[in-house]
This record gives structure tokens, sequence and C-alpha cells, in this order.
């Protein structure tokens, strides 16, 4: 679809419902990428009916890798993310932690900054004498 055919389409749909809102020229672009993006998805065209257009506008927008539209669309659902909280994930990076935790949980962000403590064995803990905790005092006044 040109530009110019965008732009037209949006003036007759302007003219004719007066009252009729959101099929600017930018929206109906939108609308043309949110159709190219799901329309052959077949595990995500169910989810995508499931959230607000505004969410989907900033996942179209911001994720490029499907797998990455996947997750946000399934977490904003299971979730219940806002759009704000939607924003948030993405810019805080989730789906690449989330996918990396999922795909090769040892190569996670976390686990790179903070590496897993080893816990000790019980045999080790069976020769440290225990020691009981004080009683608490009474306070005096």
């Amino acid at each position: 679809m040109g530009e110019g055919v965008v732009d037209v389409l949006a003036a007759a749909i302007a003219r004719e419902h007066p009252g009729l809102r959101g099929f600017t020229r930018s929206n109906l672009f939108r609308m043309r990428q949110f159709y190219e993006t799901y329309r052959g998805d077949e595990k995500v065209a169910p989810l995508v009916r499931q959230l607000p257009w505004s969410h989907h506008v900033i996942v179209l927008g911001r994720s490029k890798l499907p797998e990455e539209r996947s997750f946000y669309i399934l977490m904003a659902i299971k979730q219940g993310w806002t759009k704000r909280e939607l924003e948030r994930q993405i810019q805080a990076r989730a789906a690449v932690e989330g996918l990396a935790a999922v795909i090769a949980p040892e190569a996670s962000w976390a686990s790179r900054f903070f590496p897993p403590k080893p816990v000790p064995d019980a045999p080790v803990l069976r020769g440290v004498p225990h020691q009981p905790l004080p009683s608490p005092r009474k306070s005096r006044r």
C-alpha cells in the first residue's frame, strides 16, 4: 500500500465516518504491519486478540524478532501487564533474559554477574558445633 493510497483512504474514512477514530495515516500503516506480521503465525494469532491495540503498537515498534514478540505478548497476557509495564519490560530487555534463561540457564545475564554459590553438603555441616541462641533478656525499666 503506497503512501498516497493511505492518505486518500484515511481522508475518505474521516469524511464518511466523522466520529470514527483510530484510522489515521500512521494507524493504517500499523494495521498493515500488524496483519503482515501475524497473518501466518498459528501460535500467536489466537493470543493477539487478548491484548489492546496500544500493546501491539508497542510490541511491533520495539520487537524485531518473532520469538521476542511472542514472549512479550504471552507475558503481557499472563501477567496482566499494563501499557506502561510492557514498555518497562521491553526497556529492561526482559525477553532477552527470559529466553536466555529458558534456552541456556547458565548463560543468562544474572548468572554471568551473580554466579550461583555452592551449597554446603550436609556432612560438612555435621562437624560444626551448634551454639544455641541466648534467651531474650527482659528489659528493666
